[in-house]
């Protein structure tokens, strides 16, 4: 790797608005931490953190042609697909105009919006320090904070979840590395963590009740919030459980 950290930051300035580059820095320092939590090299984590959307702010016709420059071809799926545009073309970027050597980092920068099956650990890393990272403020961010750092593969199903939920709410293509991605995470969890299965598919139908009334009814009132504190304080506390379970075999 031949770009120095400074080097990059001078680049993104450039490339970025000043909300997108905020963004790439917060994320960068969620994937250092969860490198530092889960043994991977905090440098080349925070690298990818801070390139992962380096494509954001080009529009669709540069992203398009950073694409075709590097030999990519579409799918259709992809093609139809403008908000993956800019993982593909950042990926395109950081290899072809950067020289950026490193597969691990230009994979994790590729499917950071789709995700994979077989994703690395850097991959899966940028994926969720993407969704955690300090800026991200939607309802249920901190429990998948909270359950990041307990496991990334729980994380990853849960995320997964929610995305292709939301695609399909929306009427929206899935793209098939998502479905596999969610298919491997749900049989690797279904497989190691029966207990905190149950809860990930218990706090996504609440998500989704909660998402509703808040539709139908407006503003959320006083007793959903209190409802809602009470039952992310449950989830905490089974998160919490199922940690010490693991500590004492």
């Amino acid at each position: 790797m031949l770009i120095s950290e400074n080097e990059i930051l001078q680049l993104l300035s450039q490339k970025l608005k000043p909300k997108r580059l905020e963004h790439s820095v917060n994320v960068a320092k969620r994937a250092e931490y969860l490198a530092e939590l889960y043994q991977y090299d905090k440098r080349i984590a925070k690298m990818t953190g801070l390139l992962h959307d380096v494509c954001k702010n080009d529009n669709f016709d540069i992203m398009l042609q950073t694409i075709a420059n590097s030999g990519i071809i579409l799918t259709t799926v992809e093609r139809k697909s403008p908000p993956l545009y800019h993982a593909i073309a950042g990926a395109a970027f950081v290899k072809d105009v950067l020289k950026i050597n490193n597969d691990d980092m230009i994979h994790a920068i590729r499917y950071h919006t789709t995700g994979r099956a077989g994703m690395s650990l850097l991959e899966k890393i940028i994926f969720i320090a993407d969704l955690t990272s300090d800026d991200r403020c939607y309802s249920d961010v901190e429990f998948v904070r909270k359950l990041s750092e307990k496991s990334l593969d729980a994380a990853m199903l849960y995320a997964m979840e929610f995305l292709l939920q939301d695609l399909i709410s929306r009427k929206q293509l899935l793209h098939p590395d998502s479905v596999a991605c969610y298919n491997e995470n749900q049989s690797r969890c279904i497989a190691s963590a029966p207990h905190i299965m149950r809860l990930i598919g218990t706090k996504c139908r609440y998500f989704y009740i909660a998402a509703i009334n808040r539709a139908v009814l407006g503003s959320t009132c006083a007793y959903r919030r209190t409802a809602k504190q009470s039952f992310d304080d449950f989830c905490y506390n089974e998160l919490s459980m199922w940690d010490n379970q693991q500590k004492n075999g």
